[in-house]
């Protein structure tokens, strides 16, 4: 996970084959470009359940699953609704980023 155009220094956790798994990330005070590298086999297929943004007096924020459709896309393939979202690799080395404004995303339940 990059955040802030911060490309150099990138937060990495293995991902759990074939198991959901919780991975939790920290994160700059000001969020405002937030990228995700779920693989970088050119087979790789990984689903998201949620992204929860936890920032410093803001109330837990969820980024709309849907959204992740409207990101930039690189070797990858995005199919989402409001329970999860399917991403596939069409390449190696694949990712998917975008602007974010967490203040205005539904708050977590």
């Amino acid at each position: 996970m990059f955040a802030n155009d911060q490309w150099t220094a990138p937060e990495i956790q293995r991902v759990i084959e074939g198991q959901r798994a919780k991975y939790t990330f920290s994160l700059p005070t000001t969020l405002r470009t937030l990228r995700l590298d779920p693989g970088e086999m050119p087979d790789t297929h990984a689903t998201i359940y949620s992204v929860v943004i936890a920032l410093p007096g803001l109330a837990k924020k969820s980024l709309p699953l849907t959204d992740l459709t409207s990101f930039v896309k690189y070797h990858c393939d995005i199919k989402a609704n409001p329970n999860a979202a399917d991403v596939t690799a069409t390449g190696p080395e694949m990712y998917f980023m975008a602007n974010v404004t967490p203040a205005i995303y539904p708050a977590v339940p």
